[in-house]
């Protein structure tokens, strides 16, 4: 008599995607296993390859029956479907909430959440992913985290294209309550926005602009928007002495 395939020997893979009918049952002997899905009570399928796709379920394998013997008795393996997919949602400083997306698979579209997150004084700019405006249009294939983007609503002053660095003590004291420092600018130096309490944001161009921890002596709440949309709490981070913007996130 035959005995049942080794079900240490037979290996499985779940789907790629939902409906892709790619699930995988391998480490069959090819012309000599045959197997079936238990769900159904149709005839078992000889596997001509060491290797066969199907759809997710619950599988009979046994060893065929041939001329000198019956059919073994059967080893059961699962295929699994494809795994699940959850989207998480940083608000980045909204106090709103919203709730994870889960249960999406290998290949599904996030759905674009029903309502914008809001902040008071700024504009929401979309959903971020790694830095860049999210597509919803395309498609996911591992956990993912979107993030809302958001700019200042209006600018009170913005600084000469060009601009290079920021002097100390250059807006030392001046009733601003949001600056925009153009991408050109690569310093801004200790004290250039001392004491201006009612400074709140600043928007910057590029992520190559640096701080030096003490830029914003003084200040209350002052807010860093980069130019992916990211905002920080000012000094949050810092390293080597000098504040980066892209280390916030």
């Amino acid at each position: 008599a035959q005995t049942a395939p080794d079900a240490s020997k037979l290996l499985t893979r779940s789907e790629t995607r939902r409906n892709s009918l790619d699930g995988m049952i391998a480490g069959l002997t090819a012309r000599k296993m045959e197997y079936r899905n238990k769900a159904n009570d149709g005839a078992y399928t000889l596997a001509y390859m060491e290797h066969v796709y199907v759809e997710p379920g619950t599988y009979l394998v046994r060893m065929a029956a041939d001329d000198n013997h019956y059919a073994s008795p059967d080893t059961e393996v699962t295929v699994a479907e494809s795994p699940f997919i959850t989207v998480y949602f940083d608000l980045n400083g909204s106090k709103d909430t919203m709730a994870d997306v889960t249960g999406l698979a290998c290949g599904d579209q996030i759905p674009r959440p029903k309502t914008d997150p809001t902040m008071p004084d700024v504009t929401f700019l979309g959903w971020f992913c790694r830095g860049k405006p999210y597509d919803f249009n395309s498609t996911v294939g591992f956990d993912t985290t979107l993030t809302a983007g958001w700019a200042p609503k209006s600018i009170d002053y913005k600084l000469p294209t060009g601009t290079t660095q920021i002097e100390t003590s250059a807006f030392e004291g001046t009733p601003l309550k949001s600056v925009e420092i153009p991408a050109s600018c690569q310093w801004v130096y200790p004290d250039a926005f001392k004491d201006c309490t009612t400074l709140r944001q600043v928007l910057i161009r590029s992520a190559d602009t640096r701080f030096t921890p003490t830029a914003f002596d003084g200040c209350n709440d002052v807010y860093i928007f980069a130019p992916d949309g990211s905002l920080a709490s000012y000094l949050c981070t810092q390293e080597n002495g000098f504040v980066f913007v892209e280390t916030f996130r």
